[in-house]
């Protein structure tokens, strides 16, 4: 794991590298960066004490299939990562579509996948940024931190707990069947209640139906069941009625 004291963004400091010759895999541990960014080209708030960590994983072939549940494994490893540093945070650490990680309904850690080319093939570079000991307040969603639930965790112990599940789940990635995949990210994700998605063009309401062999979220609508491919997911309370 490279450690930089400063970085524009962590995911910028990998893609150096990579150009640079260093092959696959790799981490990239930062301070602080200047320009972190999250998905949906949203930016994403870097303080100094939480955790900005960029992962080069071994190049791919182009257009694997597989990709889209990359993103998947990626939430549950840090979940379970999180969960052998506090496991006291069991009752109340959840997963939110696509791959974010909640804590109590706040969102602690976000994940970036990103793609680069490279000799004919793709390394997929993976950005992880989990608030340790501040709470961001510039965000347009609530936010949390381990800090604000008095879990106090050496972040070294937490990035390299973090590597350690990846790797394991990135195996998993690679030969797990893709059911197996799906139920595992099931067990720990916010599906049971009537969920609102907002998507580049719309708004959709509905109950979760699964997940796709593409990876997209399955949606149970009045008009049907809807396939999405990118958004953002709010949970709504379980009286609520699809419109």
């Amino acid at each position: 794991m490279f450690h930089e004291a400063s970085v524009s963004s962590t995911q910028d400091a990998v893609l150096k590298r990579l150009q640079a010759g260093i092959p696959a895999p790799f981490a990239v541990l930062a301070d602080t960066q200047s320009q972190g960014r999250g998905r949906l080209q949203r930016t994403w708030q870097s303080i100094p004490g939480n955790l900005m960590l960029s992962v080069a994983l071994p190049a791919i072939v182009p257009h694997n299939p597989r990709l889209p549940w990359l993103s998947y494994c990626t939430a549950i490893a840090v979940l379970r990562a999180l969960l052998a540093v506090a496991p006291v945070l069991a009752p109340v650490l959840r997963l939110k579509w696509p791959n974010d990680v909640m804590l109590e309904n706040a969102k602690l850690a976000g994940i970036l996948i990103e793609t680069v080319p490279l000799h004919g093939q793709y390394v997929p570079v993976v950005g992880i940024g989990l608030n340790i000991l501040h709470v961001p307040d510039t965000m347009p969603y609530q936010t949390t931190a381990l800090a604000a639930h008095a879990v106090h965790v050496d972040r070294m112990v937490i990035a390299d707990n973090i590597l350690h599940h990846l790797q394991k789940w990135h195996a998993h990635w690679q030969k797990m069947p893709i059911e197996q995949i799906a139920a595992a990210w099931e067990a720990y994700a916010n599906t049971g209640d009537l969920l609102h998605v907002r998507t580049a063009q719309h708004s959709i309401s509905g109950h979760y139906a699964g997940l796709d062999d593409s990876g997209m979220l399955l949606l149970r609508t009045p008009q049907g069941v809807r396939r999405i491919m990118a958004g953002d997911m709010i949970a709504s309370k379980p009286d609520q009625k699809v419109n």
